[in-house]
């Protein structure tokens, strides 16, 4: 049988959309992870198996193979982990794949079966949060409550594989993810509060309502880091999906 979970990872400065897609073929035991996988992920192998056999699932005694699409993508990570082990799960029959439809699951498994967070996973979040594919996100527990999602979008929170089937079968309520608010820092130096540099605070400005790049050089102390703190602070708050891609930046 076969299926289809998505999750999200980082690429570079970015994050992507990606599905796990596993089948069970004839054959001996075996799993092999393709797509373009990393290292870490190709030793997911083991902590996959370990992970459903102690979340009270039966690991299917298959010749599985693992793929992660797009196929043209390097993936890296654990991200990608508790996705993968829930594409092996609904490809066996333990789990319903009509329950995930338009979730995309993000975390890193320990042997014990618990999702944990990874590095990058707050950014993948946010990306997925924003794909019109995603209507929910499941992710570890430890991070549920600092997301910071667009209003659509459902966030349930796991603590380990072995609480799926309650998700599955509508007994879990989504954590209510935080609300966007754009902050406004009050100034500790405003642009206006500079003496001199005249040419400089015009560039700012002008650059500011164009919304245009900035490169500021010159020799040390002629103004560069001074104007740099006070230009943030004429700059307009950040809506959404600004926000958001600033904060893949690691």
């Amino acid at each position: 049988m076969f299926a289809r979970i998505y999750t999200s990872a980082r690429v570079g400065f970015h994050a992507t959309l990606i599905s796990a897609e596993a089948d069970l073929l004839p054959g001996l035991p075996n799993v092999s992870v393709i797509g373009l996988p990393d290292h870490s992920l190709r030793e997911s192998r083991d902590r996959i198996r370990s992970a459903v056999h102690n979340s009270g699932f039966r690991f299917p005694a298959r010749n599985i193979v693992i793929n992660l699409a797009p196929n043209d993508t390097p993936k890296e990570g654990g991200l990608i982990e508790a996705a993968m082990a829930v594409a092996v799960l609904v490809s066996s029959g333990q789990l319903p794949q009509e329950a995930f439809a338009g979730t995309a699951i993000l975390g890193a498994l320990s042997l014990d079966g618990s999702l944990v967070a990874a590095r990058g996973i707050i950014a993948s979040a946010l990306f997925a949060a924003g794909s019109k594919q995603i209507t929910r996100l499941i992710v570890p527990e430890a991070v549920a409550g600092s997301l910071t999602v667009p209003p659509e979008t459902e966030v349930y929170a796991i603590r380990t594989l072995g609480e799926l089937p309650l998700y599955c079968s509508g007994g879990m309520t989504p954590r209510a993810g935080l609300k966007y608010e754009p902050a406004y820092e009050h100034p500790e130096i405003c642009v206006e509060h500079i003496f001199g540099l005249g040419p400089a605070k015009r560039a700012l400005a002008i650059a500011a309502v164009g919304r245009h790049h900035v490169l500021m050089a010159g020799s040390p102390g002629t103004g560069k880091s001074l104007l740099a703190r006070a230009y943030r602070h004429i700059l307009p708050p950040l809506p959404f999906h600004e926000a958001a891609e600033v904060t893949r930046i690691p």
